[in-house]
């Protein structure tokens, strides 16, 4: 049960930094933010499959607020790529 908690805060801390870097990224059209933002989701979405599958006791609105969450960490990433494909473009 600790550990549940353990991995609820630091998954808050990774969402908190990732769309921090993601939204500084877009906004300034940098790379290295994306690039963050891009490294930064493997946790996440490590710790949504955790609290989908791993936890001890699993409520149906849990099931589906992480099913939820790990549908938007994939089309983040998808669209975080093709940003970062269209920044690189253009800073040739």
């Amino acid at each position: 049960m600790e550990v549940d908690v353990i991995i609820l805060v630091i998954l808050a801390i990774c969402e908190l930094v990732r769309l921090k870097s993601g939204s500084i990224g877009n906004k300034t059209e940098s790379s290295a933010y994306l690039v963050w933002f891009l490294l930064i989701i493997i946790p996440s979405a490590i710790g949504f499959i955790y609290f989908l599958f791993i936890q001890t006791y699993v409520l149906v609105i849990e099931i589906i607020f992480n099913v939820i969450g790990i549908i938007l960490i994939v089309l983040e990433f998808i669209s975080a790529l093709i940003a970062l494909s269209t920044f690189k473009s253009f800073e040739k």
